[in-house]
């Protein structure tokens, strides 16, 4: 399998793609809901691998890379006798040497990886995962289950998985194409495109590689909206009017000022004049909860000193005796 070592993405992008990074993936999805892109480039559901506590990977960051895609069909074994139908809509097969789907990778990219939905079976395991690593991937987007979650915190790749297993792939599926096109929810991932894995946001979002300047165009039009929204609130002629708002209690809820993106935006506005609201509020009670143990623990002290002595007040009120006089001689 040499000749397949060290494989190059390529991608028809706009050679600006790595401009994406400044933005968050909810951004880069806002953008490609005003461009009407299906499914808004979201993968849904996919999720970062769970933390394993017997292994310490590196702090989260967020990563963005053209894709390289792996599509698995079913197949049946005797464990798994009645797997589901090819759809019609597969594509022929495309590899020309037999071999594990992480021979395939190619350097410098996100492997997106699509199992056929319902399946018990993994897809991704700690070898495949370590030899995608070598070979130069830099993160893994499955649309499916992975397992040996120790063996896959190892390698340090960032895997986000639709979930886990502790079967091997063998036992239902099998290698079909590569660098073919793959659907995850509503969103079509091409080889090429520019996936963002955003740690920070939770979320996977695959920006086509022909909408790529357009997105760029747009980007900071739609983050200046919001963040002038924002502030705008914040100001005191503003925050009384904001804080009372409710995109569901609108007297008409067809103005533009009722889309999903502005009542969104609202809705952060008005957490962030809660906020400044409550915290000084919640700092005084953390100060006097904090003086109250203080004095608690000094009336503690006091008493435990105090151990062992007898309080004067309690002791009898002995006068000194006196002088006997002739009579009581």
């Amino acid at each position: 399998m040499s000749h397949l070592l060290r494989r190059t993405v390529t991608t028809m992008a706009s050679p600006r793609w790595k401009e994406l990074s400044q933005y968050a993936a909810c951004d880069l999805a806002d953008a490609l809901l005003k461009l009407d892109v299906p499914g808004a480039g979201f993968l849904p559901d996919i999720t970062p691998m769970p933390h394993t506590s017997s292994s310490s990977g590196p702090p989260p960051s967020k990563i963005l890379a053209p894709a390289s895609t792996f599509l698995m069909i079913p197949k049946a074994t005797p464990s798994f006798p009645n797997p589901a139908p090819l759809p019609k809509s597969a594509p022929e097969p495309n590899l020309k040497v037999s071999g594990p789907w992480s021979d395939y990778t190619e350097r410098d990219s996100i492997v997106v990886i699509s199992q056929p939905a319902g399946q018990s079976c993994a897809v991704v395991g700690g070898i495949m995962a370590a030899r995608a690593k070598y070979l130069g991937a830099q993160g893994l987007v499955v649309d499916g289950r992975v397992r040996d979650l120790v063996s896959l915190a190892e390698t340090g790749l960032p895997i986000w998985s639709r979930g886990t297993s502790i079967v091997g792939a063998g036992a239902e599926t099998k290698f079909h194409a590569w660098n073919v096109p793959v659907r995850v929810g509503e969103t079509t991932v091409e080889p090429g495109d520019i996936i963002m894995i955003d740690p920070f946001e939770n979320g996977v979002v695959a920006v086509p590689k022909e909408k790529v300047e357009e997105v760029l165009e747009l980007l900071p039009k739609l983050v200046g909206a919001d963040e002038k929204m924002i502030t705008t609130s914040l100001s005191s002629n503003s925050a009384s009017r904001f804080s009372g708002f409710s995109a569901s209690r609108c007297a008409n809820p067809t103005l533009s000022c009722c889309s999903e993106s502005t009542s969104s935006t609202l809705s952060r506005a008005r957490a962030a004049i809660l906020l400044d609201v409550l915290r000084p509020i919640v700092i005084g009670k953390k100060n006097a909860f904090r003086g109250s143990k203080r004095a608690s623990a000094s009336s503690s002290k006091r008493t435990s000193h105090s151990k062992g002595l007898v309080s004067t007040s309690s002791l009898p009120n002995r006068q000194p005796p006196r002088p006997p006089n002739s009579d009581e001689a």
